[in-house]
């Protein structure tokens, strides 16, 4: 038996032989195009000659054409000499024969010297104009010395800006720059220089020093450790970072060129969370030069803080003769934004103070107030300010605080939430008792705290009179808002319970 190979195995039947030309399939059809196809010569059209009535009737109307429709009228001899001007003959004195005063007589004496001193330098020669040169740098050197520089003579710098602070100014002066343009921000101070543009941060109370020293300190570990989306410190002429006053201090760093960070988009989210990862990842190992004893930062500081503040607000309320709406909306919604408050707070305080522990030995630095109004977005990514809170704490903190805020902002904010999530697990994974501690931080109603701490403003123990209807309004909208936001972080904690696989306090 004998077994052919064939060179087309495997491909496509329909192309193992050359493709033939299609032929037409009726003759006739085939017959008829090429007919259409066929272009026959078209003989030029004769044009017909001009008639001789056409030629006459053309030629009339040019010499009718060519008479002018409007004739110009011509002046006579008398129009023309009343037209022109009598010409005035005035005779011209020679100088030499007017009478001078004194006054012309003195100019002409000094135009003379003038013209004679002229003539004198001119014949002046080479050698005379090399000896006016000093001989060598020296020689140049030792007259600066003696007579100094004609444009430093008489030179004070003064500011012209009404800046109205002295300490700003002399700050200025040890960087050596010259401000342009100052303008207040709050606690900072954004100066347009003669070089560059600056950012002044000002520290204000009696540990201002420690403070502000503690504060370059964290900036300089995180630029060591390689994360370099933080402010660069100036130093002044004198070495200095931190330029302290008796009652301020003041650090200086370039201002940070980009726009305001808008979380538009999921990628955005990511971002700002992985931002997060990478500056906890560089703060470890941090050791602070001033030991901060500071408890009011610490999370039962503040669950501790909110419940004087409801106390108060009961005793407040017992006072009353009258209530607003926003008066009976808190009393409705207070005892059971408590009862979850008592126990989230009792599920996880003991993980966090576990946390607390082990980042006081491991020294993580947090930056202590990451929220969206800190952060720029830049071509290099998005880049941090204001280390004034910075400190010594579970890292968990800062980032509960964040998705705590992006999850107030709108009903569906636990989507931003869950994306920046994500973001920040890129970098570092959360553990089961992060996790936790996360969750219970979004449970706790600390809008609704602020938010009472603000009705205190009032200093009356009660209130004699309604007050007006608008008023009211504007009271109920704002606690109305207070209770929508924790509703809101009630809701994000619930979302990402399913993501982490944990079940929340019942």
């Amino acid at each position: 038996m004998v077994h052919v190979k064939s060179r087309y195995v495997g491909t496509d039947p329909r192309y193992r032989y050359p493709k033939k030309k299609r032929q037409a399939r009726n003759l006739s059809t085939k017959r008829r195009k090429s007919e259409e196809r066929i272009a026959f010569p078209v003989p030029p059209v004769e044009k017909k000659k001009k008639t001789e009535s056409m030629q006459l009737s053309t030629e009339k109307e040019i010499v009718i054409s060519s008479e002018p429709l409007i004739k110009a009228v011509v002046a006579t001899e008398e129009e023309r000499n009343w037209a022109e001007p009598e010409k005035q003959s005035k005779e011209i004195v020679p100088i030499h024969d007017q009478e001078l005063g004194k006054e012309q007589e003195e100019a002409i004496e000094l135009f003379s010297e003038a013209a004679e001193e002229l003539s004198t330098k001119s014949t002046e020669t080479v050698e005379d104009k090399k000896a006016s040169i000093p001989a060598s740098w020296e020689d140049m050197v030792k007259k600066i010395s003696q007579q100094g520089l004609p444009w430093a003579q008489d030179y004070q710098p003064t500011s012209t800006l009404p800046i109205g602070n002295e300490e700003i100014l002399q700050v200025l002066q040890e960087l050596d720059r010259q401000p342009r343009m100052v303008e207040r921000q709050g606690h900072k101070w954004l100066i347009e220089s003669n070089i560059d543009s600056l950012i002044i941060h000002e520290i204000t109370g009696e540990e201002a020093k420690k403070q502000g020293q503690n504060i370059v300190n964290a900036i300089d570990h995180l630029r060591k450790n390689g994360f370099h989306n933080c402010p660069e410190i100036n130093r002044s002429k004198f070495g200095e970072k931190v330029i302290s006053f008796p009652e301020r201090s003041y650090y200086v760093y370039k201002k940070i060129f980009g726009k305001e960070m808008k979380l538009e988009k999921s990628k955005d989210y990511r971002e700002v969370g992985r931002t997060l990862a990478l500056l906890h990842r560089a703060g470890t190992g941090y050791v602070p030069l001033y030991q901060d004893d500071d408890k009011s930062e610490r999370l039962g500081e503040k669950v501790k803080k909110g419940y004087s503040i409801v106390e108060k607000w009961k005793e407040k309320q017992q006072k009353q003769r009258f209530f607003s709406d926003g008066d009976r909306l808190l009393k409705e919604s207070l005892p059971r934004l408590m009862d979850r408050a008592d126990r989230s707070f009792r599920w996880i305080e003991e993980n966090y103070y576990q946390l607390y522990r082990a980042a006081r030995a491991r020294g993580s630095l947090i930056h202590g107030n990451y929220a969206i109004p800190q952060l720029v977005k830049t071509a290099q990514g998005i880049w941090i300010e204001d280390f004034s809170h910075s400190r010594i704490d579970a890292p968990i903190m800062d980032l509960s605080e964040l998705v705590a805020q992006v999850a107030r902002d709108t009903r569906e904010g636990w989507k931003g939430a869950v994306a920046i999530i994500e973001g920040y697990e890129w970098v570092q994974r959360l553990t089961p008792e992060e996790w936790q501690v996360l969750l219970g931080y979004l449970l706790l109603p600390f809008n609704l705290w602020d938010y009472i701490e603000e009705t205190f403003q009032n200093k009356a123990d009660r209130i004699e009179i309604i007050p007006d209807r608008k008023l009211q309004d504007q009271g109920y909208k704002k606690a109305r808002a207070a209770v929508e936001k924790c509703n809101r972080t009630f809701l994000a904690a619930y979302r990402l319970s399913v993501h982490g696989q944990i079940d929340l306090p019942s």
